[in-house]
This record gives structure tokens, sequence and C-alpha cells, in this order.
């Protein structure tokens, strides 16, 4: 209460956010942490502290996204433990004669896919798919690295995509308009810089193509394994754009739908492990926190405040959103962090219809992601590689600096 200045609340709040993240604490826990830090200094009412938590409980939004998450690990469950997941992977190599699409197509298919450890589990087929090329390990981990993430920009069910139209009441769809020409370009450029500048190696052995016998059993097999991992999704994304249902009850459909079938086809799966296994309470308590922190964002006035001081600012407000979101974003390392901290204050100070502000924050929330050590991905894939952590991240800063350039001069272009 003796702190005025909402940016300076603002400020304390993410810094105490941050201290706490810094020393591991679950987000939601920090994320609780900085919503009560900011109550204090706005209201310290115990009464609006509790109607924020009833508010909270009463927010369809609240429950679609729980429900969402919860079944996006079921399903991850059920490909991993059918086997289709890695089949579908071994299909996929079998299906490309060249090598350079494999080393480009396995990080994307696998940022797609429902798959925990993704990042980890396409290494190693770029590792082997890259053999034939002058390709160095810091070559390898970029590669990896930068095709597994565009899928953040248009994935119904991945969670920043899912927390994004929760917070922002904006359907799918709108923002699918506004991101998926940036993953077009995310793939185009990285093919141009990344996989076409690759050689073949003047050593290299030829090796026999084994896939010429696989039987015809095996191709059909493959090919199913291939549509039941790609299924889900694509089910889920035609009942959210074209029916507009919410994401929960989409995912319900769609993964009762990959269970159905997983039994008819005599799949060694557990329902009781997919429903017991996908109860992960810490990914509970983060969601569940921060959505109570946007709620306290919300009546204790927060947004309104930071709204006035916006349209006050002598900078444009695209700039504010674009630069208070990469900062966000580099400084946490994750997804969510930056869409619970940004988005509400986006989405309060969009004019109706205005996606403006709201895809800024997707665009430069995604482009700190990619180059922060913090962000788990980017880890995993140097460590495997044994890379060069700077040099790794001077080809992602870039090929993000280009991303950034293109988005933004389109945007002031058609402005």
């Amino acid at each position: 209460m003796f702190i005025t200045n909402i940016f300076l609340q603002l400020i304390i709040t993410v810094s105490i956010i941050l201290i706490l993240m810094s020393r591991k604490y679950y987000m939601g826990l920090c994320m609780l942490a900085g919503g009560i830090v900011l109550w204090l200094m706005r209201s310290g009412d115990p009464f609006l502290l509790a109607t924020s938590f009833v508010s909270m409980l009463h927010q369809t939004r609240t429950y679609d996204l729980i429900i969402s998450l919860y079944l996006i690990m079921c399903m991850e469950i059920l490909l991993r433990s059918s086997g289709t997941l890695a089949n579908m992977v071994n299909a996929l190599k079998k299906a490309f004669s060249s090598d350079k699409a494999i080393i480009a197509i396995m990080p994307f298919f696998l940022g797609v896919l429902p798959s925990v450890g993704g990042a980890r589990f396409s290494c190693p087929i770029v590792e082997e798919s890259s053999r034939q090329y002058n390709a160095s390990q810091e070559d390898k981990a970029a590669i990896n690295y930068w095709f597994r993430h565009p899928c953040e920009l248009f994935n119904p069910i991945v969670p920043g995509m899912i927390m994004a139209c929760s917070i922002s009441g904006v359907a799918y769809l709108e923002f699918l308009k506004g991101t998926f020409w940036i993953c077009i370009v995310w793939l185009i450029l990285g093919w141009i810089l990344l996989i076409q500048p690759l050689k073949k190696n003047d050593t290299a052995e030829n090796v026999d193509d084994k896939a010429a016998d696989t039987s015809e059993l095996e191709a059909k097999t493959s090919l199913v394994d291939v549509f039941l991992a790609i299924m889900p999704i694509f089910i889920t994304f035609l009942l959210v754009v074209f029916l507009n249902l919410n994401a929960s009850i989409a995912m319900i459909l769609s993964t009762s739908l990959l269970y159905v079938i997983l039994l008819l086809r005599k799949a060694e799966i557990s329902l009781k492990d997919a429903i017991l296994g996908a109860i992960d309470k810490k990914m509970f308590i983060n969601i569940g926190f921060i959505l109570y922190f946007v709620q306290i964002l919300e009546d204790t006035g927060a947004l309104s405040d930071v709204v006035a001081a916006f349209q006050a600012a002598p900078l444009p407000t695209p700039v504010i959103i674009a630069g208070i979101t990469f900062v966000v974003a580099i400084l946490t390392g994750m997804s969510q962090a930056y869409i619970a901290i940004v988005m509400p204050i986006s989405a309060a100070l969009s004019q109706s219809g205005d996606m403006l502000l709201l895809i800024i924050t997707m665009v430069f929330g995604l482009a700190g992601l990619m180059l922060t050590p913090i962000h788990v991905c980017f880890t995993v894939t140097t460590d495997y590689f044994n890379a060069s952590f700077f040099k790794v991240l001077y080809k992602i800063m870039l090929m993000i600096g280009i991303i950034l350039a293109i988005f933004s001069g389109y945007q002031y272009w058609i402005a």
C-alpha cells in the first residue's frame, strides 16, 4: 500500500516470482507469492483475496485448462506405452529417402506430438540422420532445437496455446490466423540456414536401404502408427476450429477415440496406468496458482491501472508489450510464465477484435524462450550433442533476429 506506482509494483512482483523460481520452487507457488505481494501493495483486504480465489474456481477457463492438460498427459502415456510413438518415428525414417528431410521433420513431429521429453527423444534421430553430412555438433544441436519449437505458435494442445486462449478469452482460430504464417517462415528459415548448407561427407559410407525389405504388412502397420500418433491432434484441431468446442471437450473426444482404437488393435495399454500416470500434482499446483495470480491481477485493479499507464506512456503500446514479454520469457524460460504474466495485460489493452498485442505476446515470448539457458530443451539438446552453448546460441540468436525483424516489419507495414 505504501508503493503506489503500478510499474514499480509489477517490478517488485515479477522480481519476487523470479527469485523464488531461481531457487527451484514450484512455478505455481512462486506465482502465488507474487500475487500475495501484489495484493499487499494494492489492497491488503483479506476478503478480496478470498473472493479472488472463489472467482477463480467459478471460471470456466480454470477447468477447461486443467482438464485439457490432464488429457494431454493421458494421450502421451497411451501413445508411448502402446509403442505407437516409437513406431511412428521408425515409419517416418523409412518413408523419406532424404536424410535432410528426416533431420528437420523428426524434431518438428515430436514438437507437435504430446511427447514428454521430446527434445531428448529427437536428438539421437538427428544424430543418426546427419552422419552422412558435415554437420558439427553445434549444427545438429541447433537443428534439433529450432525445428522443435514452431509448434508453440499453432498447436492447439500445447500448454502455452491453451493458456493463451483461456486467459485472453479469444478463440484458437483467431490466434492461428495471426501466428501460422510465422510458423511457415520459421520452417523455411530453418531449412535455408541450417539444413540446406549441409554437405555430404566425402568418406561417408553407403548404407543399405533396409526399408526395401519391409514387408507389406509391416508397411501398413507403420502407416497406421503414423495416423494414430497424428489423429488426436488433427481431431482436436477440427473440433476446436470448426465446431468451436472447448479444448477440454475436444480432448475428451479425441483421447477416448484413441483409446478405443488402441484397444481394437490389441495394444498393450492400461487405462488405469494412463489415468493415474497423468495425475501430475506439480502441474495442477502450477496451473491452479497461475490462474489465481491472473484473478488477483484483475480483482486488485492492477490490470486496469496498467492499461491506463500504458495509454499514457510515450512509447507505443506494442513496443512495451513486446519488450516486457521478451524479458519475462528470457528470465523464466517457460511459456506458461510469460503468458500468465503478460497475456492478461495484452488482453485488457486490446480493443474488440484487435489481435495485435496478443500475437505480439506469443511471438516475442517464444523468441525470448528460444534464447534463454533456463529453457529445458536448450539444456537437454546442447548436453546431448556436447555442443558449445554459446555457438548454438549465436546460430539461434541470428535466426530469431530475422524472425522478429520480419514479423515487426510486416506488422508495421500493415498498420
